[in-house]
């Protein structure tokens, strides 16, 4: 699956929800999602990584092998694609959607 700029149309319960049924999906079969959003709108991680403060937007691959999840900011960058710096790092998949927190 992948999204580009779109998950700021959904308000924040629909959002939460998207990663409930994602991370459902994602128990039962291999899954790879991929996010072109505004850091803001992180939604598998808590707290929401911000990595360099100038970043609006996050490439973030979320990726199910067996079950197991695991969350990849590989770039952040501009939100109009003015530029684009590629420093994976890796988080632990922890939605507060899943986990009785507020919704993403």
């Amino acid at each position: 699956m992948f999204t580009s700029h779109a998950l700021v149309y959904l308000n924040a319960a629909a959002r939460a929800e998207m990663v409930r049924m994602l991370a459902d999906i994602g128990a039962r079969r291999d899954l790879a999602v991929v996010t072109n959003e505004a850091h803001q709108l992180h939604a598998w991680t808590d707290p929401v990584p911000n990595v360099t403060p100038d970043a609006t937007t996050h490439i973030t691959v979320v990726a199910w092998r067996g079950g197991t999840a695991t969350v990849e900011v590989l770039a952040e960058g501009d939100a109009h694609g003015k530029w684009l710096r590629y420093e994976p790092h890796g988080y632990a998949f922890a939605p507060p959607a899943l986990h009785g927190g507020p919704d993403a």
